[in-house]
């Protein structure tokens, strides 16, 4: 395969050659770039979860610290999170 690979490089003109070169290194470059955006969105994708699962975090822990101060019959004084 290497020699009829070679054999036809050999017989296309310059021309031809840096066309289908250029080709290649765009189409490579194409290819880099939507991976590159995916992996972008994936990371976004999961920072958004981790911020949602961080307030249900705070929320669970303010809903824990009130049945808390219910159960000692203690005055209730969370501060307020937006």
């Amino acid at each position: 395969m290497s020699r009829w690979f070679t054999q036809r490089l050999g017989n296309m003109s310059v021309r031809l050659k840096l066309g289908v070169g250029f080709g290649l290194v765009l189409l490579l470059t194409l290819l880099i770039t939507a991976t590159g955006w995916s992996s972008v969105k994936a990371v976004i994708e999961r920072g958004d979860k981790l911020g949602m699962i961080s307030q249900i975090s705070e929320r669970t822990m303010d809903l824990r610290t009130a049945g808390m101060c219910t159960k000692l019959n203690t005055p209730l004084k969370l501060r307020r999170r937006s």
